[in-house]
């Protein structure tokens, strides 16, 4: 939401191919041309300009692009397979989080203006999903493979944070920094089930039964209050949830 307007991001088939969307208001416009299957996975609009990130799927490999007010820009050049997650925009500084493959493995990876940074280094698989850009500090938050499995991940201008949280087993799908406080969401495994929790600074804290698999996809701060939202599994179904 930005001066009362409200975006969002995302993909609409067009028959045959998927086309990258942005709805402004609910009004929708195609900000790829639907020659390839494409989606727009996080929008952010900073200074009254709006900053979109696509991945366009190839046959071979993925491309990371920018759009911005109705111009389009490749951050990858489709070498490798790249995936975008998330984009976060202050300033001059748009960063987009992901994933890019490198030295055998899928890596956390940081597009940040012009450059690119890979956030792990360990032979094992990793993902960025969100990224949070305040005053000029870069917060991500993913998760990486390890011997015990995933386990979460978060990121303070390209270094990781917290070196407990390797023990936590799980993934992080949101992140927020506010008051000198950096704020994360998603899934955290103590019994084997994950379970919707949010992370402040480097404790957990969970949202539900631990004995129900849940999960958080997306957290705000305001005023010392932590809003979350994700889903608690229910039968067959995921029922959408939100937390306070």
């Amino acid at each position: 939401v930005y001066n009362r307007d409200v975006y969002v991001s995302g993909y609409e088939s067009n028959g045959s191919r998927n086309v990258a969307i942005l709805w402004k208001n609910g009004v929708a416009q195609k900000l790829t041309d639907g020659t390839k299957n494409a989606e727009a996975p996080g929008v952010c609009v900073s200074g009254g300009d709006v900053y979109v990130a696509i991945n366009e799927f190839g046959t071979t490999n993925n491309i990371v692009k920018q759009w911005k007010n109705g111009s389009i820009k490749s951050l990858t050049a489709g070498l490798v397979s790249e995936n975008a997650s998330s984009i976060s925009v202050d300033g001059g500084l748009v960063c987009i989080a992901g994933t890019a493959f490198k030295n055998s493995y899928n890596r956390a990876t940081l597009w940040k203006n012009d450059s690119t940074i890979t956030l792990t280094s360990a032979n094992f698989n990793s993902t960025a999903t969100s990224v949070q850009v305040l005053a000029g500090t870069v917060y991500v938050g993913g998760n990486e493979q390890s011997a015990i499995g995933a386990v979460t991940r978060l990121w303070k201008n390209g270094t990781q944070l917290y070196p407990a949280l390797p023990n936590v087993k799980g993934g992080i799908y949101g992140i927020r920094a506010y008051d000198n406080d950096i704020y994360a969401c998603g899934d955290i495994s103590s019994s084997g089930i994950n379970s919707a929790a949010y992370i402040k600074n480097d404790a957990s804290t969970f949202l539900t039964d631990q004995s129900i698999q849940s999960g958080c996809r997306s957290i705000f701060v305001s005023e010392n209050i932590i809003y979350t939202a994700g889903y608690i599994k229910s039968g067959l179904y995921d029922v959408a949830t939100y937390w306070k």
